[in-house]
């Protein structure tokens, strides 16, 4: 009989344990939380994964590693694009004196 642990968290997260579930190569199984809908039209609502007990540890802290690397490519994402931002402010302006200066 093998026993297992249920991770249930948001569609995000969700998504997290799953890319690393994947990407540690274990066994899981999408998590089946009941049906959704009106008028007769359900719709299954899964959210979370099932892992073996075993591997549950080891996903969180592949989890967390995912999550903190994609924090780390947002922040320089950003940080690129600031600059970038930047770079067209100043070329602006730069390019507004240089009119002025020349038909002004």
């Amino acid at each position: 009989m093998s026993a297992s642990y249920q991770l249930t968290r948001d569609s995000c997260t969700s998504f997290v344990l799953k890319f690393s579930s994947i990407s540690m190569f274990s066994e899981y199984a999408p998590c089946l939380l009941g049906f959704e809908g009106r008028r007769g039209n359900r719709t299954p609502n899964i959210r979370g994964i099932v892992v073996h007990e075993h591997n549950a540890d080891l996903l969180r802290e592949a989890s967390v590693e995912v999550h903190n690397k994609a924090l780390e490519d947002e922040n320089e994402s950003r940080r690129r694009a600031t600059y970038e931002n930047w770079t067209k402010l100043i070329f602006a302006a730069l390019t507004k004196d240089r009119l002025e200066r020349e038909y002004g």
